[in-house]
C-alpha cells in the first residue's frame, strides 16, 4: 500500500530553487520510505536513486522509470556501501548520527545536501521522543565542515503533515 503523505513543501521548494539555477542530473533519496521524496522528483523528469532498508516500502514506487532503488541496511555495514557522488542528497525523518560524514561524501562538489528531521522539542508533540532520535539545538548546522556552506537553515515548530519540532538545512559543498 502506498503511503498518501504528500513531500516536504520545505523539500520541494529547496529542490526548485536549486534546480532554476543548477543542471541537476543524479539525485538520492536515503532512508526513503514510501517514496514521497522520489516519486515527487521522479515525476518532474529527475533521474532518482532511492534508498531505505524496507523493501516492501521500496516496492510500491519502483516500478517508475527514472527510479533506481536499493534495499540497504546503512547502519549495519563495516564499510559505506555508497560509492557514488550526487548533485542533490536529500535526508529526511532519519537520524543515526554514525553516518552523517558518509552522508555528507555523498554530495558532489557543487552539489546540495538537503536534510530535514526531528529536534530537541520534538517529544511534546509526537514520535520521535527519545533523545538517541532527536538532533540538538542546531546540531545540523554544526555537522557541516569547511567544505560546505550554509544556504538555509530553520530549527522550529512545522505543522505539516503534523505538528512536530524539527530542524532543516541546506548546504552546498564548495570543496573536495
Amino acid at each position: 500500500m502506498m503511503n498518501n503523505i504528500n513531500p516536504s513543501d520545505w523539500i520541494v521548494n529547496q529542490v526548485e530553487l536549486i534546480t532554476k539555477k543548477n543542471k541537476i542530473n543524479t539525485i538520492i533519496d536515503v532512508a526513503c520510505g514510501f517514496g514521497r521524496h522520489s516519486v515527487y522528483l521522479a515525476n518532474k523528469n529527475y533521474k532518482v536513486v532511492s534508498i531505505d532498508i524496507d523493501f516492501k516500502k521500496l516496492r510500491t514506487f519502483t516500478n517508475n522509470k527514472n527510479i533506481r532503488s536499493a534495499c540497504l541496511n546503512l547502519e549495519n555495514h563495516e564499510y559505506w556501501p555508497i560509492q557514488s557522488y550526487f548533485d542533490i542528497v536529500i535526508v529526511v525523518n532519519y537520524l543515526y548520527r554514525s553516518n552523517f560524514k558518509n552522508i555528507l561524501n555523498l554530495v558532489k562538489k557543487d552539489g546540495y545536501l538537503i536534510y530535514e528531521t526531528f529536534c530537541i522539542g520534538n517529544e511534546k508533540y509526537g514520535k520521535p521522543k527519545r533523545k538517541e532520535y532527536l538532533l540538538e539545538n542546531k546540531e545540523l548546522k554544526n555537522i557541516t565542515d569547511n567544505r560546505f556552506v550554509i544556504k538555509d537553515f530553520y530549527q522550529g515548530i512545522v505543522y505539516v503533515p503534523a505538528k512536530s519540532f524539527k530542524q532543516m538545512l541546506v548546504a552546498k559543498r564548495v570543496a573536495m
